[in-house]
């Protein structure tokens, strides 16, 4: 099994389009906790859907995935510079991440799948972390910016496992 990222960024709804299909995705799981957009409408979550669907590509919004969480002064993953990513860390801590996984996993059974943010740079998005995630868990991701090669995710060098629970503390 293979999972795709990609962020949206000022991207046209063509060009977008266009680099899903080149990779071949046929569901777009928005991880965004607010799937709208007042500077680039196109990706506001109604629209894209009705885009989406036009192509004949699946979409589905899982608010559970969605970064900008609370920070907890109690949190573990000290190793960030990216302000959001410790907040994260811990929310994939959570049962109601872990339920949200389960069914995108359920998904990309069936069918190809990229998780979609607003952040182009995937290493300034939380879906860096959401990669680190499925890599522990002998997923494959790969990061789609071009309709280029994708890049595989690598493991965030700084994060230390416990089983699979991950800690970015600087190990």
């Amino acid at each position: 099994m293979i999972l795709y990222t990609i962020g949206h960024s000022s991207l046209a709804m063509e060009r977008f389009l266009d680099l899903l299909s080149a990779h071949g995705v046929a569901h777009v799981i928005d991880v965004r906790r607010f799937p709208m957009s007042r500077r680039y409408p196109q990706f506001s979550r109604e629209f894209l859907k009705r885009e989406l669907g036009e192509r004949r590509i699946c979409y589905t919004w899982v608010e559970a995935l969605g970064g900008r969480r609370e920070y907890q002064p109690t949190t573990p993953h000290t190793g960030w510079n990216v302000e959001g990513f410790p907040a994260f860390a811990d929310h994939m801590e959570t049962e109601a991440f872990e339920k949200a996984m389960a069914g995108v996993l359920e998904i990309a059974t069936k069918e190809p799948v990229a998780l979609m943010c607003a952040e182009a740079n995937v290493e300034r998005c939380h879906r860096w972390l959401i990669s680190d995630w499925l890599h522990v868990r002998g997923i494959e991701v790969r990061h789609i910016s071009s309709s280029a090669p994708t890049t595989l995710h690598v493991f965030t060098d700084f994060a230390r496992l416990e089983g699979t629970r991950i800690i970015y503390d600087g190990g």
